[in-house]
């Protein structure tokens, strides 16, 4: 019996920081709701390890945006200066 093998799927850097961009948003969202479910910190440890990921998440959220978008922009001006780079129409 033949046993289909799946395609090979290739990532592309822009998927994978979509994919980071809104795990951190999700965190930005749950992060006050789990602090009201949760309750304040018991431990310093604790209190330590919640104040890192809520940094992360609050900085991280926002320059994740900020660098998407200036990539996205960076590549969108590359596009367009090779398609405004063409051979002259010499047809006439």
């Amino acid at each position: 019996m033949k046993t289909k093998e799946a395609p090979d799927v290739d990532l592309t850097t822009n998927e994978v920081l979509s994919h980071i961009e809104f795990g951190l948003w999700t965190a930005v969202l749950l992060i006050p709701i789990l602090y009201y479910v949760n309750g304040p910190s018991v431990s310093n440890d604790q209190a330590v390890m919640r104040s890192i990921l809520v940094g992360a998440a609050y900085c991280g959220a926002p320059a994740m945006r900020w660098y998407r978008r200036r990539r996205e922009n960076r590549f969108s001006v590359l596009r367009n200066d090779d398609s405004a780079v063409s051979e002259p129409d010499t047809t006439q």
